[in-house]
């Protein structure tokens, strides 16, 4: 029988290759782009009630499990990377000394200021940054925080990514992120649009797998939990409904024609008062890990 010779510096490669790989149809991140969506995200989560009340208690949930693993203390400096409306921001700042978020949107950081003022809170800031291209040492944010955290974000999704966010952190990182999903309208939606095509495989947990990997070969010793949300909705046929059910299966611009299919298909799907039923289930997983911490990964020859 052959010997196979372990090597760290090639497993370590093959899961930031797998880290970078990504739809075809994957979306160009620019602050125009995510200007554009700002206003629409605000008004689903503001007025959408299920998806208002499925969105603040996955922030609650996440923030009672940082406090719980004693992680986020009135003692703590926390900094969200990509941090969107900035909701997190905002229920971090209720324990934290002090909040920060970043992201490439600047409207999405004016809409997550709105949000902390009218909570009451003056401990948060938000910092317009390109986090790909973010100087750290010039921002002064080298081991600037006590937790750095991010969520189901392109700011953090290569390995660049994360040598940043561990040497911005003095204690602990937290990534969260799409592990399954499952939207039984929008799969079906998209066989109506693209017969015979793919589903392009967003959220089947590659890249929190190409992480998990990559932080213990790094030595680090990453906790891990799993947070699941399952929904079940009735919404009005519409051209923003079109719209949604694309972007949970491809992020790329789409024809007028493609367009066309899935609303008719919304359309058929319809009952007599024009509403469609969709029902849906996500799992995050979440990473919790300590820069501070680590131990050796050579396994010599198996």
């Amino acid at each position: 029988m052959s010997e196979k010779t372990w090597d760290l510096n090639t497993e370590q490669e093959r899961f930031k290759e797998l880290w970078l790989q990504k739809p075809q149809n994957a979306l160009h991140h620019t602050p125009e782009s995510w200007n554009v969506r700002a206003e629409g995200w605000a008004k689903e989560i503001t007025e959408n009630g299920i998806r208002k009340k499925r969105s603040e208690q996955r922030v609650y949930e996440t923030a009672e499990y940082l406090k719980a693993r004693n992680v986020l203390t009135a003692q703590t400096d926390i900094i969200d990377v990509g941090c969107g409306l900035g909701r997190f921001v905002a229920e971090f700042a209720r324990t934290a000394r002090h909040a920060v978020g970043t992201d490439i949107s600047p409207r999405m950081l004016e809409l997550g200021e709105e949000f902390a003022k009218s909570q009451g809170l003056s401990n948060v800031s938000y910092v317009p940054c390109d986090f790909k291209a973010a100087d750290l040492r010039g921002m002064g944010w080298e081991r600037a925080f006590d937790v750095v955290f991010s969520s189901i974000t392109p700011a953090v999704a290569s390995p660049e990514s994360l040598d940043k966010i561990e040497a911005m952190s003095r204690k602990y990182c937290f990534s969260s992120n799409f592990v399954f999903s499952r939207f039984d309208l929008a799969q079906r939606a998209y066989n109506a649009a693209f017969p015979g095509e793919k589903w392009c495989g967003a959220r089947d947990g590659q890249g929190f797998y190409a992480l998990f990997n990559l932080l213990w070969l790094r030595g680090r010793f990453p906790e891990v939990r799993y947070y699941k949300e399952e929904d079940m909705e009735r919404l009005p046929v519409s051209q923003d409904l079109v719209t949604e059910m694309f972007r949970k299966i491809r992020e790329d611009e789409f024809s007028g024609e493609a367009r066309k299919k899935i609303y008719d298909f919304l359309l058929s799907e319809a009952d007599e008062d024009g509403m469609v039923t969709c029902s849906s289930v996500v799992w995050y997983g979440w990473l919790l890990w300590r820069v501070d911490e680590q131990g050796p990964r050579n396994y010599g020859e198996i």
